[in-house]
């Protein structure tokens, strides 16, 4: 079940994740989510949809993902046309029109050369909890923290997610490297050394 949606941070790998538990469960997970609008989960999709772009045909396990999604389908709406109908919907839900297509024709081909098998599903389902355990951890801190927050006690130091930071080109080759407010020298693998900030 999906708990809580956070794409400001997402790697490649999150947002294919991500897309494809959207894929299998569809958008009503959402629904009992408090406070998410339908335009927040628009924006949270099209976030993860730019970052995974070029990805979808080559990562393995979302393909997994679009198999298990027709498969569900399949078992509630047993007859051809009604689960490819039904699957391509979600897909146009989810994704711009072109790439929806293009990721329709895609998993019929990929029933044909690549089955289901138990060994990709396992592959798939260890992945899968992976993500969706960060996902529980987030939520019962956030929960954790609410709690503690209503009885007015202070927040443990776990509240603290990191320190905020940014990118800042070299001003010497202009590879980006990642800064915080207590950097003291900005060190370039070109041999930049500078004190930081400029």
């Amino acid at each position: 079940m999906i708990t809580s949606v956070n794409s400001d941070s997402m790697t490649t790998t999150e947002a294919l994740n991500f897309l494809g538990a959207v894929v299998e469960m569809g958008l009503q997970p959402f629904d009992n989510l408090p406070d998410v609008t339908p335009e927040f989960i628009r924006k949270e999709l099209d976030t993860a949809i730019e970052q995974a772009r070029g990805e979808f045909f080559k990562d393995e396990f979302f393909g997994v993902s679009l198999q298990i999604g027709v498969t569900k389908l399949f078992e509630e709406y047993p007859q051809p046309a009604a689960y490819r109908s039904k699957f391509r919907e979600r897909l146009e839900q989810i994704f711009p029109a072109d790439l929806a297509r293009a990721l329709f024709d895609y998993v019929f081909d990929r029933f044909k050369e690549h089955p289901l098998t138990k060994e990709a599903l396992a592959k798939h389902d260890e992945k899968h909890r992976q993500f969706l355990g960060r996902e529980r951890f987030l939520e019962e801190q956030r929960l954790n923290n609410v709690r503690l927050a209503q009885r007015g006690k202070p927040l443990p130091w776990t509240t603290v997610r990191g320190t905020t930071t940014w990118l800042v080109p070299c001003p010497h080759c202009g590879e980006k490297k990642r800064c915080d407010e207590k950097m003291k020298r900005f060190r370039c693998r070109c041999g930049f050394d500078k004190p930081y900030p400029f």
